[in-house]
């Protein structure tokens, strides 16, 4: 058995963690934090977009953004979480990788990792365990060590 780096996130925090060989106690490691996904849109953009009349119809039209700013924090905090992850596998050579995070945010953190990091990934868990105590989660982790997977 090697020992194993888990990755618990959600939109507004990760929280890594370190699973010894030896041990079935997590070990808190880090803590990231995404301010904005518990902030507002109107609060992330500047003011109002900006207009511009268009002859062709006849009235002022907005310019509007294509993408959400709560999307673009979105994928900006789920680039930070993969980067983190690839820069604690090149420091521990030896780990393997769990990622446990809801479906949406585990879509965009796994296309984003490294691919020194793929595979090392032992499991992706699409499931939101963020609120769960340490010795909680332990209790969901640890039969992927054992190459088992968690139940639905």
């Amino acid at each position: 058995m090697r020992p194993m780096l888990v990755v618990v996130a959600d939109f507004s925090t990760a929280r890594f963690y370190r699973l010894p060989t030896d041990s079935r106690r997590l070990r808190l490691l880090e803590v990231l934090h995404n301010p904005a996904a518990r902030t507002h849109e109107h609060e992330l953009v500047s003011g109002r977009q900006g207009r511009v009349y268009s002859r062709a119809v006849g009235h002022p039209q907005a310019l509007a953004g294509r993408t959400p700013a709560k999307r673009v924090a979105s994928e900006r905090f789920a680039g930070a979480v993969a980067r983190r992850i690839g820069g604690r596998c090149a420091l521990q050579r030896n780990e393997d990788v769990v990622l446990v995070a809801g479906g949406r945010l585990l879509g965009l953190v796994d296309r984003k990792l490294p691919a020194t990091v793929q595979h090392r990934l032992v499991a992706t868990v699409p499931r939101d365990l963020s609120h769960l105590t340490e010795a909680a989660l332990a209790r969901e982790v640890l039969p992927l060590r054992r190459g088992r997977s968690l139940s639905a």
